[in-house]
């Protein structure tokens, strides 16, 4: 099955991104737009897995938020990824808590090299780009990802307490893909409590 692990947004977030995509839409009727129920900021990508990893790959992530607690994010900017590469994604930028993000995607990235090598199972090599917090908008499609001057500086005043991560299964259809959480984890709340996970 093909595999993600990602940060849910909530509806106090969610519901200015998309009067802004909705915008953008008008503008771009050629790219290839995200659904508004796929939005989420990826914590990383793993691509197949059996079911063997599909397990190590839930332990890791309840095994990395032992000791992480539920933070607070802001919109940034609206930028064209990747970073100095021909532009094939809009996307929007975390501005605050993007640092709390990238930890969490790192800190992961070690407990799961961690325990692949302790069972013995091969997970997809480690990431080497430079991770950069944020949502996808859309992708190239019939035309090339561009933004216009006054777009990449609109004020997007979207915030909101991020909650849970995420383990998804992802299934590929010719509309696009679909999403199917395979196990929520929620972050710890300011009074330390944990949760157990719900699948």
């Amino acid at each position: 099955m093909r595999t993600f692990v990602a940060l849910e947004l909530p509806p106090e977030f969610t519901a200015p991104l998309h009067q802004i995509q909705a915008r953008l839409q008008d503008r771009y009727p050629d790219f290839r737009w995200s659904r508004e129920e796929n939005h989420h900021i990826t914590l990383a990508f793993l691509g197949e897995v059996d079911e063997k990893g599909a397990a190590l790959l839930k332990k890791a992530v309840q095994e990395t938020l032992e000791n992480k607690t539920s933070f607070f994010i802001s919109a940034g900017k609206i930028i064209t990824l990747p970073p100095g590469g021909t532009p094939r994604v809009l996307a929007l930028n975390i501005e605050r808590g993007k640092n709390d993000i990238s930890d969490l995607a790192a800190c992961f990235e070690k407990k799961l090299a961690a325990l692949g090598e302790q069972e013995t199972y091969s997970f997809r090599k480690p990431e080497t780009r430079p991770y950069t917090p944020h949502i996808t908008l859309a992708r190239k499609g019939r035309a090339v990802v561009t933004l216009s001057g006054d777009e990449g500086n609109w004020a997007i005043h979207a915030q909101g307490m991020l909650r849970n991560v995420t383990v998804f299964k992802s299934d590929l259809y010719r509309e696009g893909p679909r999403y199917t959480a395979l196990a929520v984890f929620p972050l710890r709340t300011s009074k330390g409590t944990f949760p157990p996970p719900s699948a």
